[in-house]
């Protein structure tokens, strides 16, 4: 049973790479870096960087949002960034309704756009 698990995690992480989530971990990934290089931005360059990994293999994964934790931090990356990560998790969400391949996935997507407007809240478990 735990082999099958492991097969069927590894085929659905490979459709979920082809239907944009590797766009995605690399959108998250170039974030993180443009973060990186301010002293300022540092950690929150980390966080960006396990959301990354997790943009990349969801499947496997839960997401808890708490806002109590950076509210104001939220708020700020919620309007700026999160918005348009939000429309691109939004595209990909109604592009998979159309087919019957991406239905698994849609979950998957709403996983990863509740991250995108609340990054750091976020836990990934």
């Amino acid at each position: 049973m735990r082999l099958a698990k492991f097969f069927l995690r590894i085929i659905v992480n490979f459709f979920w790479r082809i239907t944009g989530g590797i766009v995605y971990a690399l959108i998250w990934l170039g974030i993180g870096l443009v973060l990186a290089v301010t002293i300022v931005g540092f950690p929150l360059a980390l966080k960006c960087f396990r959301i990354a990994y997790f943009a990349f293999k969801p499947f496997g994964h839960e997401v808890v949002v708490t806002l109590a934790d950076s509210l104001v931090l939220n708020i700020v990356w919620g309007i700026t960034v999160g918005v348009f990560l939000s429309i691109l998790s939004i595209f990909w969400l109604l592009t998979l309704i159309m087919s019957i391949v991406g239905i698994p996935l849609i979950y998957q997507w709403y996983k990863v756009m509740k991250v995108s407007i609340f990054p750091f809240g976020a836990y990934i478990m």
